[in-house]
């Protein structure tokens, strides 16, 4: 990924994520925007530089035009070291053409080149598409996180919940 990438990254994927947290309904819209910029900055205090962090723009073969993105960091202790995708994203207007499935196997072969001996992530339980995607290769669920909203009705009955 080159700065100017990162600069296009970075002001696409924070927004994004602090949409996807509330609509997730783990933060307010109020402090989602400031608390996404916070994880972010945590996660990298040196932009592209940030050690253990790897950044890349996956092109198009035939094109070469930018056709995705795919962050991950390698965490944990030589030996055992995961590589954690904290972000993977196919540009819009570009789904569903195969580039999801290309660029996260290119992902974990970098992964495995950096070294890592598992890869994870995290997948919000509402994008289906991705979901599908890591199953088929190969990912399995380690933990479900599972909500129920209490709506003004207080109607839980329709969930099944008994007294």
């Amino acid at each position: 990924m080159s700065a100017t990438e990162y600069e296009e990254f970075e002001a696409s994927a924070v927004p994004g994520y602090a949409e996807e947290k509330v609509r997730a309904g783990t933060w307010t819209r109020e402090e989602s925007l400031a608390r996404a910029r916070e994880e972010f900055g945590e996660l990298l205090p040196d932009g592209l530089a940030s050690p253990d962090n790897h950044l890349f723009t996956a092109r198009d073969v035939r094109s070469g035009r930018p056709v995705a993105r795919v962050w991950f960091a390698l965490i944990g202790e030589p030996g055992r070291r995961e590589a954690y995708f904290y972000d993977i994203a196919v540009y819009a207007g570009l789904r569903g053409r195969g580039y999801g499935r290309a660029t996260m196997t290119a992902g974990i072969e970098e992964a495995r080149r950096a070294g890592a001996s598992s890869v994870g992530l995290h997948v919000f339980g509402s994008n289906k598409a991705a979901r599908s995607l890591y199953t088929s290769l190969g990912f399995s669920e380690v933990g479900v996180v599972m909500s129920l909203s209490l709506d003004a009705s207080g109607d839980t009955a329709r969930a099944g919940a008994h007294h």
